[in-house]
């Protein structure tokens, strides 16, 4: 059984905003594509907390 945890829009510079939500946490985030990637192993994406709007 899968459950949605955060759902996310798409942004035309590649990030995503939304709403990380669980049963204790409510909170706006980003998630921001690593355009300094450099290895294969290193990760794609970050995760930012946004403050409330």
């Amino acid at each position: 059984m899968a459950t949605t945890v955060a759902n996310l829009t798409a942004k035309a510079d590649g990030s995503m905003e939304g709403v990380f939500a669980t049963l204790r946490v409510n909170a706006p985030i980003t998630v921001i594509p690593n355009s300094n990637k450099s290895r294969e192993d290193e990760r794609s994406h970050g995760l930012a907390r946004q403050k409330h709007r």
